[in-house]
């Protein structure tokens, strides 16, 4: 019998089992709520296996650096039922014309995010989470200062709004292996036909 039971090796981090690390990679990966074609949309084992966006949509990528972005879910107890608030924090270290376009557009919008984790999981099926599925996020924080500590320009919050909880956590998106899901991500970034 394996050291590494399925229990343990979700809950346990002294197991020895695939060991969760810190940290994001450079990209995010927007797209407005309303483009995903919700008839494709495929959910297996507790992921997203399948995720198409509706004919000529396309994905946003938001190109920053290593560890700039923070996924984030809290659970929110509620009087009768319990939700969760998703948030994505993304830094802008470019602030030129056309960053200013873009991220003045999420005014707005009402997105869903997927975020590229560090943490691959044994054969990447913890690569990338998405926030916001289920009911999407909205700009709630864009904020910067002349300083650029660090060399932030801006530091964008989009999250759940107050009347749009999620359902659950952020969930995988994984088919099989982790070039799959990779493909998944690129078929995303060029419009669909």
């Amino acid at each position: 019998m394996s050291t590494c039971s399925v229990l343990a090796a979700g809950l346990d981090a002294s197991n020895g089992c695939d060991q969760p690390i810190g940290g994001t990679a450079s990209d995010v990966i927007l797209m407005n709520y309303d483009d995903i074609n919700r008839t494709l949309l495929v959910k297996a084992s507790g992921a997203i296996t399948d995720l198409v966006l509706k004919s000529t949509k396309v994905a946003y990528k938001f190109e920053t650096t290593e560890d700039a972005n923070t996924g984030s879910f809290t659970f929110a107890k509620g009087r009768f039922f319990g939700m969760y608030d998703h948030s994505v924090v993304m830094r802008d270290f470019v602030g030129n014309k056309a960053a200013h376009v873009f991220l003045d557009s999420l005014k707005g919008a009402r997105v869903v995010a997927i975020v590229e984790n560090k943490h691959r999981g044994t054969n990447g099926e913890s690569k990338y989470k998405i926030y916001g599925l289920d009911a999407g996020l909205i700009l709630t924080g864009d904020t910067g200062t002349t300083e650029l500590t660090d060399g932030i320009i801006g530091e964008i919050t989009l999250a759940s709004s107050e009347m749009s909880k999620e359902p659950s956590r952020p969930i995988c998106l994984y088919d099989t292996a982790e070039a799959t899901t990779d493909a998944i991500i690129a078929a995303l970034l060029v419009p669909a036909t």
